[in-house]
């Protein structure tokens, strides 16, 4: 009886830490928005001025990064379930790049002026689709985000944050079925821009959408040392293929319409790149 009751604890007391969730794709590209941001604020501070831990924290966060990508490949090619990715793992990760950005927040450069930031229009913009849209179920008045992938600078600051969200609506649905002459259509209409807590009326136009889009800051980043990026590193993770195809041609007014199949498919992660179509102002940070 004695030997029941320890040998139940023990199952109890070890149960716990072993349940554990995956993270989602839809966190993994929070991680990856966050990682960006960090970039960019590297890539606008003063080498000189930086704390003296801050590339040896950086080397840290990137070696995790890494092994998450390590992970989350033998993973899938061990045909697992979910990411490979544990929530605590990138929860942790989240944090430890949060608190660095804070760190490093009195260092950066100046901003150039104390006025608003102005992304003209026609200015472009790569997002991630988070709300999956098919033409078959969606409805008029639907509402989706989508989430911006690549920080927005102006000058040697960020004007817009990765992560940053739009928030759209379904303006048009056309199912095309039963028709053999014609594919299916959605409508959709950007109209609000939510940043830093503040909600702005935008304006903006779908003008391209493909499943996944190279990643990567870019070599700024190589100025302070961490080589290719730290998005650079996570994106390959998320998925690097430039302009892969949906099944889906982006028409006239920002319609996209099926060229594969009878329906239109943009499942979350679809990449839409917009144009705004008038210009948006962003106030002083």
């Amino acid at each position: 009886m004695i030997a029941l009751i320890i040998s139940s604890f023990l199952a109890g007391a070890v149960a716990p830490s072993s349940v554990q969730s995956f993270a989602s794709e839809d966190q993994m590209a929070k991680l990856d928005a966050d990682l960006r941001n960090l970039e960019a604020d590297l890539s606008a501070a003063d080498p000189d001025a930086l704390p003296s831990d801050a590339r040896a924290r950086v080397d840290q966060i990137r070696d995790e990064v890494i092994y998450l990508k390590v992970k989350m490949r033998k993973h899938a090619e061990a045909n697992g379930e979910g990411t490979g990715v544990t929530t605590d793992e990138v929860r942790d990760l989240r944090l430890d790049v949060s608190d660095l950005r804070n760190d490093l927040r009195p260092h950066l450069s100046p901003a150039t002026a104390e006025r608003g930031v102005v992304l003209r229009r026609g200015t472009e913009l790569n997002l991630r689709l988070e709300d999956g849209l098919r033409s078959s179920t969606a409805e008029p008045g639907d509402a989706f985000r989508a989430s911006v992938m690549e920080p927005v600078l102006d000058g040697n600051r960020v004007a817009l944050e990765a992560g940053s969200l739009f928030h759209g609506r379904v303006e048009l649905v056309d199912r095309a079925e039963g028709r053999t002459d014609r594919s299916a259509k959605l409508v959709l209409a950007l109209d609000r821009l939510e940043s830093a807590g503040e909600t702005y009326d935008v304006s903006a136009t779908i003008v391209d959408a493909s499943e996944r889009l190279s990643t990567g800051i870019g070599a700024e980043a190589t100025k302070i040392g961490i080589g290719a990026g730290l998005g650079s590193v996570l994106g390959a993770v998320l998925g690097g293929k430039k302009g892969a195809a949906i099944g889906a041609a982006v028409g006239g007014g920002g319609s996209i319409l099926a060229t594969e199949g009878r329906q239109v498919d943009l499942p979350p992660g679809t990449v839409l790149q917009v144009r705004l179509d008038r210009d948006l102002t962003l106030p002083a940070k």
